[in-house]
């Protein structure tokens, strides 16, 4: 079984789009449903109208009673564009990076540079963003994977710059 990660709320701004992966969290939503892998099939006014586990079941929820599912790649790649819309104004291309002694840059291509995020303590450079202080308690050599065989600490950590960034703490 996966560690759990950070919950990324659904109600970031800009993180949630037709097909990002999501899951039902929401103390409104049908006991059988709570806890289930969903796919976002249409965002409008705060509401997603999400499929249930690939099936025809379709549930209209308040984007509150959602969370991102980064371990699944797509929900990555969709916090990552997000991330970068607000840090890099966005680009076409973004990877997520891990550094050393607790650090992650956010890759912007082509030529739009990059932003590192870290941990109080870690080395501070040119183009670091403050300090994200929820990372100073993660490993960043656990090598606990994700069941696509990603990292569990990069997905960690992006969760954490996630909420940290987009959720109004920078």
């Amino acid at each position: 079984m996966t560690r759990a990660l950070t919950p990324v709320p659904a109600t970031l701004p800009g993180v949630v789009r037709r097909g990002t992966p999501v899951t039902l969290t929401g103390e409104d939503v049908v006991r059988t449903l709570r806890g289930r892998a969903c796919t976002v099939h249409a965002v409008h006014e705060g509401m997603a109208s999400v499929v249930v586990d690939g099936v025809d079941v379709v549930v209209i929820a308040d984007l509150s009673a959602l969370t991102v599912d980064l371990t699944d790649a797509t929900g990555r790649d969709h916090g990552l564009r997000a991330l970068a819309a607000h840090s890099c104004r966005a680009a076409p291309g973004v990877w997520w990076l891990p550094l050393d002694d607790g650090r992650w840059s956010l890759r912007c291509e082509p030529r739009r540079g990059f932003v590192t995020f870290r941990a109080p303590g870690a080395p501070e450079l040119s183009e670091s963003r403050p300090e994200v202080p929820s990372l100073a308690d993660i490993d960043p050599n656990d090598p606990t994977l994700l069941p696509d065989g990603s990292r569990w600490v990069d997905a960690e950590a992006l969760a954490r710059v996630l909420v940290h960034v987009l959720g109004g703490a920078s």
